[in-house]
């Protein structure tokens, strides 16, 4: 089994940037937007939204970045488990 990890793709026909859960040796992927080739990018630095979310002091902002971000995440999952099947147990599960 291969591990899959979240990267980030631009398409070489509509310009349009998107992330991807892939395989790490796959440079290519397919655009959600027209179907054309999309080339996996360099990624750039993330900000830590999570830890900025679940501070006392948390500004509307990030929660709502937070709120966004797991949505999003969460559609991932559920594609990634829809076109591949279930991973089985997690570490230590059994």
């Amino acid at each position: 089994m291969s591990k899959f990890i979240l990267f980030d793709f631009r398409c070489t026909k509509c310009t349009e940037t998107f992330e991807d859960m892939v395989k790490p040796s796959e440079y290519w992927a397919a655009c959600p937007k027209c179907g054309g080739n999309a080339q996996r990018t360099i990624s750039p630095v993330r900000i830590d939204h999570y830890n900025m979310a679940m501070s006392p002091s948390a500004s509307p902002e990030s929660l709502r970045k937070f709120d966004r971000m797991h949505q999003q995440r969460k559609a991932k999952e559920e594609k990634t488990h829809r076109n591949h099947g279930d991973y089985g147990k997690p570490a230590g599960g059994d």
